[in-house]
């Protein structure tokens, strides 16, 4: 069975702002693929509230393979509530961009057996102590390292979001 070791509690960052939801979700695409995350998409959804306000909702689970038994995972849960409206750009054109809530939800976490190889079963039940053994005595720098990854990118992509949604100008 996969086994999870969160790295720190959930973080949030939450902002009102007038933006572009087409260039943040590409620009969040983009920052994960250059740090070699495959995005796995659980959820989307877009609604029109009665208000005329938009809700806009998606679920990521951006992973990184590093070896056969260790996948790095940062869940990145984003969630708006916004208007549309049109804006007038410092080239004189008109746009039309989104103003209202953000909210970017976070959690890092390191996915141990991730191929279920290690699992305790009937036919083989010390193949789990031998993976206990392993993962006290022998793997421990190892995933240190991998901790310590995924930690930097936590913290990398806090901070970009955060640069983002202070500083976006249209």
């Amino acid at each position: 069975m996969t086994q999870k070791d969160f790295i720190g509690p959930d973080q949030t960052i939450k902002r009102t702002l007038t933006y572009n939801q087409k260039d943040l979700y590409q620009y969040f695409l983009k920052w994960f693929s250059e740090r070699h995350y495959d995005i796995i998409e659980l959820e989307y959804d877009e609604k029109v509230l009665d208000s005329g306000t938009r809700k806009i909702n998606w679920r990521w689970i951006p992973e990184k393979k590093c070896e056969y038994y260790v996948k790095l995972i940062i869940d990145f849960r984003f969630e708006a509530k916004v208007n549309d409206v049109m804006v007038e750009t410092s080239k004189g054109n008109k746009k039309k961009m989104q103003e209202g809530y953000v909210e970017g939800k976070f959690r890092a976490y390191i996915l141990r057996d991730v191929e279920s190889d290690w699992t305790l079963n009937k036919e083989n039940p010390t193949k789990r102590l031998i993976r206990e053994m392993y993962d006290k005595l022998i793997s421990k720098k190892k995933m240190s390292r991998y901790e310590d990854e995924v930690k930097e990118d936590m913290k990398n992509i806090m901070n970009d979001f955060r640069t983002y949604v202070k500083t976006y100008k249209y």
